[in-house]
């Protein structure tokens, strides 16, 4: 992806969603001129608004699932770091009990 000049302004794109409720909302972001470009010849003959709400959905679906991730591993992390340590003697000692 391109780096734009600093001095052009983004093109802008005006978004009007509808989700089947009677709640729609208007969504108004600047995008580079190749990535509207590259949008507009792959989603051309499509409802630009409904994809633009089905990848809007699925980021906000990602963000979860990662923050879920980072709890997941917080809290077994912090329940490993509570059990009480063993030595290295311990440990080897665990592991040969027991066996031929």
């Amino acid at each position: 992806m391109g780096l734009m000049a600093p001095s052009l302004p983004a093109p802008r794109l005006r978004l009007y969603f509808n989700n089947g409720s009677s709640c729609m909302a208007t969504v108004n972001f600047s995008v580079p001129d190749d990535v509207k470009a590259e949008f507009d010849k792959i989603f051309g003959g499509q409802n630009k608004s409904a994809v633009i709400a089905n990848l809007m959905r699925k980021a906000v679906a990602d963000a979860k699932m990662r923050k879920r991730r980072v709890d997941i591993f917080r809290t077994l992390t912090q329940r490993r770091s509570e059990r009480p340590s063993l030595s290295d003697v311990q440990i080897r000692a665990s592991r040969t009990t027991g066996r031929p």
